[in-house]
């Protein structure tokens, strides 16, 4: 794999419109009901296009994570990204709470996530093709245990969910933070 995977501020972040992200919440809707989930993330990075999709049920947090680029030193896709460079894996799971904060910079991100009141036994379900990478990811409320049990029983409707959302990539309106319109092919 190439150094494209390395995180870097070249990549423009772009959202969906507001429709589709209400088309989204509703796809989060189903899957909350069946794992008792409170958060979902969903990312989507054409290294290529210098394009970084993204979706999440917490916009205050998105604007944190994203928009003011902490993803970049994030752990947790410090970690995906570590192991799609040294691997041949085209696609990864992780345990949220199996991967912990090493630097000043990662713990505060850590602990910005739960004043979000975003859970640390999360999951995110990784995918990597082409110049490509996919990153799908539920946590429960701060305190829930077993979460992971439950994702890992409705794995069909999470994987339903991530089609849905996929084809809303390819039909929807995707916009800047400036709010400048994009092309609508990925």
């Amino acid at each position: 794999m190439s150094n494209f995977y390395l995180p870097n501020n070249d990549l423009t972040n772009v959202y969906f419109d507001d429709l589709t992200q209400e088309e989204i919440f509703s796809i989060f809707r189903v899957i909350s009901e069946a794992t008792g989930a409170r958060y979902m993330s969903y990312l989507y990075e054409n290294f290529d296009k210098k394009y970084r999709y993204a979706f999440t049920t917490n916009p205050d947090w998105q604007k944190v994570y994203v928009t003011e680029q902490r993803i970049n030193n994030c752990h947790m896709w410090l970690n995906v990204t570590e192991a799609f460079l040294t691997t041949n894996k085209k696609s990864y799971i992780l345990l949220w709470d199996s991967i912990k904060p090493e630097t000043r910079k990662q713990r505060n991100i850590y602990f910005e996530r739960t004043d979000h009141e975003i859970g640390i036994n999360g999951i995110s379900f990784c995918s990597s093709f082409g110049s490509s990478r996919e990153i799908i990811g539920f946590s429960p409320d701060l305190k829930t245990p077993n979460f992971q049990y439950y994702v890992s029983k409705n794995i069909d409707l999470i994987r339903n969910a991530v089609y849905q959302i996929r084809k809303k990539l390819s039909t929807s309106v995707l916009i800047t933070k400036e709010n400048k319109k994009l092309n609508e092919e990925t």
